[in-house]
């Protein structure tokens, strides 16, 4: 969708958004996202602005760090920044919000600027690929309710001549997989020996002062909580939360069940010494109606995101550990940039364009993505639970340390609208 706006922004470009879930499953989410300040501008260029994205979320004050035993370790301001205007409203270094909440905006700018979005379509074959158009093949879905898929789907197909075939389905995308890979599909993903379960837990009492997001462990435990609402009149607000494990002993199931994984999740963080006097954990998590899992993954580099008039954006080019929000930043930048290529050229070849495209992002994608996969704040606060005894208080060396490695994924901070 992000990428459909910025075609359609001053430029002759009427995009069709093909979606093969249904409206409901795109806008109801599972999860909370955090947009650092170069995603916030990004979407503010996109139409949607600052002020709406405060009032559906939460703007972050601090991004803290400490040790399972309640240990401060460091913390990251999320006010200070550089200030580039001499007007305008200040955009904030972080902003969390629920994930539905964001597409939902999205899909309702699409809507305001004419863009025609299609759930229940998904991109089967690419028919024809040439420097001057591409065809593609489409199966509209259609099942027994609009909020729940089963086993009575039939399938229309038809057939869409355009300019290009922008491919913004995932990780596991199929329009890379389809067209511009060679080598066999488990090359292409890569495994960390890690599972995340995560979860929204809906009108929590605050923590903390409301607008703060931890982090707490390192390498093989970690949790990481943070509100995605502003607290209201009794101090309730909606707050995201993940367990990463590495080589993992709760791995859900077909046969699993909310509470069951729940249950193993806080047994495993009371063996590693999760105790926090600010936060009931438990709470948290038993307030969860839905804990999902997925394993930790990203995609090995790509020599290439295009090929004649396909292109790839977001995680379908090139899916980054979730470290540091990288991969949402890089997925608007993306469309932005898709939307620079543009105006850029003018009257040449779209797949000219296309390389362009990919020229400007992927010098800058690649260092992001060599650094999530460092981990880097990941393994200071692992030196701390390794080296610094419970008893005794943390150095501030590694205070900056985790400073220094965050610098270059948070850079920018607040900037002005």
């Amino acid at each position: 969708t992000a990428t459909a706006l910025a075609l359609e922004h001053n430029l002759d470009i009427k995009p069709i958004i093909f979606d093969e879930r249904t409206k409901w499953q795109l806008t109801a989410g599972t999860a909370g996202i955090n947009l650092q300040a170069e995603a916030i501008r990004a979407l503010n260029k996109l139409g949607i602005s600052t002020t709406s994205l405060i009032q559906a979320g939460n703007a972050i004050k601090k991004q803290s760090y400490y040790c399972p035993d309640g240990r401060l370790v460091s913390t990251l301001d999320k006010e200070i920044g550089n200030h580039t205007a001499k007007n305008g409203p200040i955009i904030p270094g972080q902003i969390a919000i629920h994930e539905g909440i964001l597409a939902q905006m999205l899909l309702d700018t699409a809507a305001s600027k004419g863009i025609k979005v299609m759930t229940s379509h998904r991109v089967a074959k690419v028919t024809s690929n040439t420097a001057t158009q591409i065809s593609v093949g489409v199966e509209e879905i259609q099942s027994c309710k609009e909020n729940e898929m089963c086993d009575n789907q039939w399938i229309r197909k038809h057939k869409y001549d355009g300019a290009m075939l922008i491919g913004a389905d995932g990780i596991d995308s199929s329009v890379r997989k389809q067209n511009l890979q060679h080598c066999p599909k488990q090359c292409l993903k890569r495994d960390h020996g890690m599972t995340q379960y995560c979860g929204v837990a809906r009108r929590c009492s605050t923590f903390l002062d409301g607008s703060t997001m931890i982090l707490v462990g390192g390498l093989n435990v970690k949790l990481v909580v943070y509100p995605i609402s502003s607290p209201d009149a009794r101090g309730m607000q909606d707050v995201n939360w993940l367990v990463e494990i590495k080589d993992d002993k709760v791995m859900m199931d077909s046969a699993s069940t909310a509470t069951a994984t729940a249950t193993g999740i806080l047994e495993l963080l009371v063996d590693n010494g999760f105790d926090l006097d600010f936060l009931d954990i438990a709470t948290l998590v038993n307030a969860t109606e839905s804990i999902i899992s997925r394993r930790m993954a990203d995609l090995e580099p790509l020599d290439s995101w295009t090929k004649q008039c396909i292109g790839l954006v977001g995680d379908a080019a090139h899916a980054m550990l979730p470290v540091g929000s990288s991969g949402t930043t890089a997925a608007l930048l993306d469309a932005l940039a898709i939307g620079e290529a543009f105006e850029k050229s003018g009257p040449v070849p779209v797949p000219d364009i296309l390389r362009l495209y990919q020229s400007m992002r992927y010098e800058d994608v690649s260092n992001k993505h060599h650094r999530n996969r460092l981990m880097p704040a990941e393994q200071v606060m692992q030196e701390v639970l390794d080296n610094v005894p419970s008893a005794q208080q943390v150095p501030t060396v590694y205070a900056e340390r985790i400073r220094a490695a965050m610098k270059p994924l948070h850079q920018g901070g607040p900037m002005m609208e």
